[in-house]
């Protein structure tokens, strides 16, 4: 059975309160160059994206949390 992205999307924001950054692109990655503690070029924008609020950036990643002050596992 295919689930598309959006049907996810709109499920998430009824059980958990998703919100699609509404951010542009460009934005995130300007900041994402910045980011020199990381060669990953996944972790950059992810963690470049939760930094613009502070947001909390669930990871498993040692680095990242060590690096990003609000990064929890």
């Amino acid at each position: 059975m295919y689930i598309s992205a959006s049907e996810v999307a709109l499920s998430r924001q009824s059980q958990i309160g998703l919100a699609i950054c509404s951010r542009r692109f460009a934005l995130v990655a300007g900041r994402a160059e910045h980011l020199d503690w990381t060669r990953d070029p996944l972790d950059r924008p992810i963690v470049a994206q939760a930094g613009f609020a502070d947001n909390l950036r669930l990871t498993r990643d040692k680095i990242i949390r060590e690096q990003y002050g609000a990064a929890v596992w």
